[in-house]
């Protein structure tokens, strides 16, 4: 049996682009894209039946060494400036970023408003942003819902839907948004939805594109770890190829919901991407429902910087931090991580235990911030006080009995004999 040429695959794709939603009034101006044919041979593959019987395509030829390049070659050139879509510094130009958030918490909403802000030359969160096209891939929300939540953003926001044909949304809820599949080896493959993508980025040429929902477009298995790395890299390599940031989003598992990391499956999702950020409630006690956190998990790049505070208010969320006085958050992290410290030694050497689960008693921030010895320290700077000395390894994780009933996670300073 013949198999279709990558030409033939591309006319085919041309002439059904209308699912993604793309014409001649959604183009933006930016620089013109090479073809998809010539795009990154490693993940071409053979037509799919959409049953998960695609084969990667193999190639009979001889190996050649790496292509490398000289440090020489920089010698007297100008050292580029790491690009960024935003001006807070979380998006990477040319790179994946995971945003992470519960059902409901709010995630394709705040998206929704990063792409209106790229498109209507406004700002996000009161953050500054590139301006030019934007794709927004839509795989659990419908036309209608889409319509709702663009609608109720520019009425907030005072844009004109009408100047907003740079902004180009395709809606795949009900249908297979699948780009990759897992084959009978445990391998890869692309889809023909990938391939559409690769023209559909061609045409529309964003500066971002979101793909909503991490859930919808993986089919692979998101607890391996070869996976979850191969699967990034497909991502990354269309960041790159077209020059635009990609939006990833996902929900955390239980565990991540629990310790407050946010992160799902394997490791490898959180340490392939240059960028993850984790929208979620606040764990203050009394907050209001529609206010949400925005955190900085990974920053490859860039700063991680303070949590960003939301609210819920009239169809789309705002920032709720006060501009602060130069210069007067100088000290306050490294404050908040020596009170840290000193609260929970004191604890160990009374007995005291302390758990990473959020919504345990013992969960060192909420018990510190009710401390007469917290030096002004608040339950929210103790929580970024605990993450970043986890990263750096001065407080860890211990399991008691593992693999009886009594089993127990608990959290520990790091080298302690007291």
């Amino acid at each position: 049996m013949s198999h279709r040429t990558v030409d033939d695959i591309e006319r085919e794709a041309v002439r059904i682009e209308p699912g993604f939603g793309v014409g001649p009034s959604g183009e933006s101006n930016r620089d013109h894209h090479p073809p998809a044919h010539g795009y990154d041979n490693r993940f071409r593959s053979r037509p799919d039946d959409r049953n998960g019987s695609q084969q990667p395509q193999e190639e009979d030829q001889p190996l050649e060494p790496l292509e490398t390049f000289s440090v020489a070659d920089f010698a007297g050139k100008p050292v580029p400036e790491q690009e960024f879509l935003d001006g807070r510094q979380m998006f990477p130009a040319r790179n994946v970023t995971l945003l992470q958030g519960d059902g409901g918490t709010g995630k394709s909403l705040l998206a929704m408003q990063l792409c209106m802000a790229v498109v209507g030359r406004s700002t996000w969160l009161g953050i500054s942003v590139r301006h030019g096209a934007a794709l927004y891939v839509s795989a659990e929300d419908d036309k209608m819902q889409n319509h709702i939540r663009a609608a109720e953003i520019a009425q907030a926001e005072g844009l004109d839907l009408a100047a907003m044909s740079g902004l180009r949304i395709t809606c795949l809820a009900g249908e297979d948004a699948t780009l990759a599949t897992e084959d009978r080896k445990g391998r890869l493959s692309v889809t023909s939805l990938f391939k559409r993508l690769e023209l559909t980025l061609a045409k529309v040429k964003p500066q971002i594109v979101v793909l909503d929902n991490l859930a919808d477009v993986f089919g692979g298995n998101e607890i391996s770890r070869s996976q979850a790395k191969q699967f990034i890299g497909m991502l990354r390599g269309l960041a790159i190829h077209f020059d635009c940031c990609v939006l990833l989003l996902g929900h955390p598992s239980l565990t991540g919901l629990n310790s407050g990391s946010g992160t799902s499956g394997s490791t490898a999702w959180s340490n392939s991407v240059r960028s993850r950020l984790y929208l979620h409630r606040p764990t203050d006690e009394g907050a209001a429902d529609g206010a949400r956190v925005l955190e900085i998990m990974k920053s490859n790049y860039g700063p991680r910087g303070d949590p960003i505070n939301l609210k819920w208010d009239m169809g789309r969320y705002i920032c709720t931090d006060k501009p602060e006085r130069a210069g007067s958050n100088i000290g306050k992290a490294d404050r908040a991580e020596r009170v840290f410290m000193k609260l929970m030694r004191a604890g160990i050497e009374h007995g005291q235990t302390f758990s990473p689960s959020i919504s345990a008693r013992t969960y060192p921030p909420s018990l510190f911030a009710r401390s007469n010895e917290r030096e002004g320290v608040n339950k929210r700077e103790f929580e970024r006080a605990m993450r970043v000395l986890q990263d750096r390894g001065d407080i860890k994780t211990l399991i008691l009995h593992p693999g009886k009933s009594r089993e127990k996670t608990i959290l520990v300073v790091a080298n302690y004999n007291g």
